[in-house]
């Protein structure tokens, strides 16, 4: 059996009480499939310490204990390790800085400026030519849903994702205004 956990259950509990126990088995594996080996750990641990009688564990306390240990994960990270390295405070200012440049400037007189001030975030760069194509068509997508979005062709939700592409528009207004800054 490929997922650890299960077959630490199977040890305990034997095969679970089911027509087709490889089956059910099967389902649970794609249940719990996104957790690490870390939380299957975990999760295994607190069910063999919590889990009463011979019976094999449901489905469901095998989800919740899951669930619990990634919960547990979450909190023992300290608030430092939390912070996305793509939105530190020196990434930021690395692309407020690179985008003050000729392709920034370029950026902004074609609309991708936040496409571009995006990618250095994230990548720690300016992209390289064979990238830029990526990047133009990137604001054409949001350039043509805020156009399907006025027109009110998102239906109920058309008046709020109206107000979050203004907040799109007044960043990417605000980073073409500093293409001209050279401080």
């Amino acid at each position: 059996m490929s997922n650890r956990l299960l077959a630490r259950l199977c040890v305990v509990y034997g095969q679970p009480d089911s027509p087709d126990p490889v089956a059910y088995l099967h389902e649970i594996s794609n249940l719990i499939g996104r957790y690490s080996d870390t939380e299957l750990e975990k999760a295994g641990d607190a069910i063999l310490r919590n889990h009463r009688g011979r019976s094999f564990p449901t489905p469901s306390e095998i989800a919740a204990a899951c669930a619990d240990a990634r919960a547990s994960n979450t909190r023992e990270v300290t608030p430092e390790s939390k912070v996305d390295p793509a939105w530190s405070n020196a990434r930021v200012a690395l692309a407020d800085k690179l985008i003050r440049t000729p392709i920034g400037r370029t950026a902004a007189d074609e609309g991708w400026i936040l496409s571009l001030h995006d990618f250095i975030r994230v990548n720690g760069r300016l992209p390289e030519k064979g990238e830029v194509g990526a990047l133009r068509s990137k604001a054409r997508s949001f350039d043509d849903a805020y156009a399907s979005v006025l027109r009110g062709e998102a239906g109920s939700l058309s008046a709020s994702l109206r107000r979050l592409g203004e907040t799109f528009l007044a960043k990417r207004d605000k980073y073409s205004r500093m293409t001209g800054d050279r401080g």
